[in-house]
Formats: C-alpha cells, sequence, structure tokens
C-alpha cells in the first residue's frame, strides 16, 4: 500500500505525522519501502497446523499469541483445538502480556 492510499483510506497524511512514521518504522510487521508499506506476518512462514506445531515444539517457552494470531487465517481456531489452552488476546501496542500466556506445545 502506498503512503497515498493509505491516506485515502484513513485521512491521515503518515507523511506530514511523524509520530505516526515512526511507529510504523518501529513495527516488525510493518515493511517499508519508500513510499510503500507492507505488512508482513510475524510467522509468515507458518501456514498450516503441522508447521504451527513444529514451530511451537521448538520453543519451549512458548510464543505470545499475538505475534501467532496473524501467520494464516485459522491460526487461533487450531490453537483452540487444545484444550484447557486459555487464549487470551493482547493488544502489543500496550504491554507485554504476561509469560502464563503464551501458547506453548501441547
Amino acid at each position: 500500500m502506498t503512503l497515498q492510499q493509505l491516506q485515502d483510506k484513513t485521512g491521515v497524511n503518515v507523511a506530514r505525522d511523524n509520530t505516526l512514521a515512526a511507529s510504523f518504522m518501529k513495527n516488525p510487521k510493518v515493511r517499508c519501502a519508500g513510499a510503500l508499506l507492507h505488512y508482513h506476518a510475524q510467522h509468515s512462514e507458518v501456514k498450516t497446523q503441522a508447521q504451527l506445531l513444529a514451530l511451537l515444539d521448538k520453543t519451549p517457552d512458548g510464543i505470545y499469541l499475538n505475534e501467532l494470531k496473524d501467520a494464516y487465517k485459522q491460526c487461533v481456531s487450531d490453537l483452540r483445538v487444545r484444550p484447557p489452552l486459555p487464549l487470551p488476546f493482547f493488544e502489543p501496542h500496550h504491554h507485554q502480556p504476561p509469560a502464563s500466556h503464551r501458547v506453548t506445545a501441547w
């Protein structure tokens, strides 16, 4: 998406809003290439439940849900298959959730 497209959709001129521009630059899910912004899921390599399980197996301390939930469309549903896993949602902008809210391998 171009900065102009973003402005047309939101009414916000990102090029003139230094705070917002800095926020985009710091966001690990946004890639900036000149006047283009690209959204990139943090775990975009994960496309299936099998790949999700493999990633969780490699991460014994778990992964925060807000890092996984946009990996692929059914990711959260695939995580809910394993009861009794609590899946609280956190907004990454506010604070880091406690370690007890990490998704771990089952």
